[in-house]
């Protein structure tokens, strides 16, 4: 195996890693009704598409979030 395709596997690796986290930290920041940590990570121009078909926007969809007990 060449070691450009042995550090390809790597980098895929290491992205996949990344993705489960990002991952496990969105679902923690929807139990947790953590509107601030989708605000500092949704990209300003993130699209949600709803279950009946509708799509909101980053605005939109942190509207919708519950806010975190104080």
């Amino acid at each position: 195996m060449s070691e450009t395709v042995a550090q390809t596997g790597l980098d895929d690796a290491s992205t996949v890693a990344t993705l489960h986290a990002l991952n496990a930290h969105y679902i923690r920041a929807l139990a947790e009704s953590n509107t601030a940590w989708y605000a500092d990570w949704l990209s300003d121009d993130f699209v949600c598409t709803l279950a009946d078909g509708r799509r909101i926007d980053k605005t939109e969809f942190l509207h919708r979030r519950p806010k975190a007990p104080a």
